[in-house]
């Protein structure tokens, strides 16, 4: 029994198992969780840790807080920097 296969059928098959295996080559791989996280046993010890970093802090959110109020400043207790540690004037006020 011989079975006869054109030549365009076995370039398809060709063609179609390169693309099989392309596909299966580059397609993303599920991320193994082993090795990715450590786990110990629950122990008591000190907690200490220090960062040391350089440069300028920013603020992530800047909140800028005011109101309106008329009159004349007679003594300013503040500075734009000065921080506050508890509820305390900022400045007094004459009015007009």
């Amino acid at each position: 029994m011989h079975i006869k296969i054109s030549r365009n059928v076995l370039i398809g098959i060709l063609v179609l198992l390169v693309v099989a295996a392309g596909i299966w080559r580059f397609m993303p791989k599920k991320a193994s969780t082993e090795g990715r996280y450590a786990t110990v046993a629950l122990e008591r010890g000190a907690i200490t840790q220090s960062v040391a970093a350089n440069g300028t802090l920013n603020p992530v959110v800047l909140v800028s807080v005011g109101s309106q109020v008329s009159g004349i400043v007679q003594k300013l207790y503040a500075t734009l920097t000065a921080k506050s540690k508890q509820v305390r004037f900022c400045w007094n006020l004459i009015q007009p």
